[in-house]
């Protein structure tokens, strides 16, 4: 990632360069994408099979049809209400836990937000402050609670998520890039929101 970032400058500034543009360049962060460990995850999803899906009440499915439709009018409403495993295909997520997972064994947990309510959506954001999302993260947070009574109980899970890990990495070091704003951040955090850092 660190050539492409490289080779990528070089191609900016040479452009810039024969443009008459002038060129600054700003390294802010970056991570690694999410490497899921199928042993934490078959863990995790035993413990939501205990704790059960979310127990979303009749106003709270009323009040997420009622803003699916504002945010995204004429569209049928559609709440995933089941439990399911994925272990295939692309997690769209770039969150912050993927560099970790390179390191140390990690699992997911999530819970569903109507489809037709857009991620990054002031939808999103106002079902993410409502009562009516709680059923979600209730969810989760107990089935992490199990989990983790799980692994403190269980050292052979530990060890084949470990394994499993180790299997996958190799004995490669991964080498966490740290953020190019660390000391903005630290020092002066409104020249990062004012940009004039």
């Amino acid at each position: 990632m660190m050539e492409a970032y490289e080779a990528m400058k070089e191609i900016f500034a040479a452009t810039a360069a024969k443009t008459g543009v002038a060129f600054e360049e700003k390294f802010i962060a970056a991570c690694r994408g999410y490497l899921a460990n199928d042993v934490a995850g078959k863990v995790l999803d035993e413990c939501l099979r205990v704790v059960g899906p979310p127990r979303w009440t009749d106003a709270d499915i009323a009040w997420m049809q009622e803003l699916s439709e504002a945010a995204s009018p004429g569209k049928p409403f559609d709440l995933h209400r089941g439990l399911e495993f994925f272990d295939e295909g692309i997690d769209y997520y770039g969150q912050d836990d993927g560099d970790c997972s390179w390191i140390v064994p990690i699992a997911r947990v999530n819970w569903a937000y109507p489809t037709n309510v857009p991620i990054h959506h002031w939808a999103w954001t106002a079902l993410s402050g409502h009562p009516s999302s709680s059923p979600g993260p209730l969810m989760a947070s107990e089935a992490m609670a199990l989990a983790a009574v799980t692994f403190l109980t269980r050292p052979d899970l530990v060890a084949a998520a470990r394994a499993e890990l180790r299997e996958r990495v190799g004995e490669e070091t991964i080498l966490v890039v740290p953020p190019g704003i660390n000391e903005v951040m630290a020092k002066d955090p409104m020249a990062f929101w004012e940009a004039r850092w």
